[in-house]
């Protein structure tokens, strides 16, 4: 067996284990996270006669719909009971934490550096923008996102 130095050593551990702990990580993370079949057989979104127009066939897709259950004692009262009443509190409140969350984050600094000029400086670019934005018809998060990121009745 070949004898390797201590720094060469510790390299090919930390390669070989990055994969099982970057595994191990993502199976931490979605624990409560699952994905539902989303194919023209289980979602009537695909029987929608303008899909049909595009898709005669039925040829598959490539999506996916992936689902995490969160308890409602886990959601803030005035967000529920502002549901309950048919307000939009909750679907800004996911909104935020959709676009100004850590899933985004990435995506927030490559389009910041690629897109944001003096046209649209004043769009939602910040993440505490992003957080604290009721998402009124006209906000911009991003000009790529524009269209969602309106209001719950907006959305119908």
């Amino acid at each position: 067996m070949a004898k390797f130095s201590g720094r060469t050593r510790s390299t090919l551990v930390l390669a070989a284990s990055s994969p099982l702990l970057g595994l191990a990580g993502w199976r931490f993370w979605t624990r409560h996270s699952f994905f539902e079949p989303f194919t023209s057989e289980t979602d009537p979104l695909f029987q929608s006669a303008y899909l049909k127009k595009f898709n005669p066939r039925d040829n598959p897709s490539e999506d996916d719909c992936c689902v995490r259950l969160v308890p409602l004692t886990r959601l803030r009262a005035d967000l529920g009971e502002d549901a309950l009443n048919g307000g939009p509190k909750l679907i800004e409140a996911f909104a935020a934490g959709l676009w100004g969350g850590f899933g985004f984050a990435i995506q927030r600094a490559i389009m910041k550096r690629a897109f944001l000029n003096d046209t649209n400086k004043n769009d939602l670019w910040e993440k505490e923008e992003l957080l604290e934005s009721l998402y009124e018809p006209g906000n911009v998060a991003r000009e790529q996102l524009a269209n969602a990121t309106t209001r719950s009745d907006h959305m119908a």
